[in-house]
């Protein structure tokens, strides 16, 4: 990589860890308003999907692709409660606030840790939005 490209590459990289760190703090935010309420909440839902869809962007724009790749798979988890009109149960939030957890150590260079880490996360997470696909929508 020349230096002129290193030099561009830096800021940006620097605004985008910004913004994800708000984003991921947003998101981690309403998981937590998602867990103090029973009824399912589309409004809420949908924020966080809106969010993902960003960070996910934003992600695979700067060459993060377990970042992307993660959030997909949270995105999935989200698109399908939001369809099916269910709501998440404490484990299953838990999960999803896990993840939150490892696309915070992924936003940062990863490691090969916080990468493994985020691809189990992203094969549990793409088995409950199957699950939660193949529940009946509540009316």
């Amino acid at each position: 990589m020349n230096q002129a490209l290193a030099d561009l590459e830096r800021p940006l990289q620097a605004i985008f860890a910004d913004e994800a760190c708000l984003h991921l703090a947003h998101i981690d935010a309403s998981l937590a308003a998602l867990g103090e309420h029973a009824a399912p909440q589309a409004a809420l839902l949908l924020s966080i999907q809106d969010a993902l869809h960003t960070l996910k962007g934003a992600a695979r724009a700067i060459g993060l692709g377990e970042l992307e790749y993660l959030c997909h798979a949270m995105e999935q988890v989200f698109a399908a409660a939001a369809a099916a009109r269910v709501t998440l149960t404490p484990a299953q939030l838990a999960r999803l606030r896990s993840a939150i957890g490892v696309a915070a150590t992924l936003v940062a260079p990863p490691t090969g840790r916080s990468r493994n880490q985020a691809l189990a996360l992203i094969g549990q997470l793409d088995a409950l939005a199957r699950e939660l696909a193949a529940a009946p929508p509540r009316p």
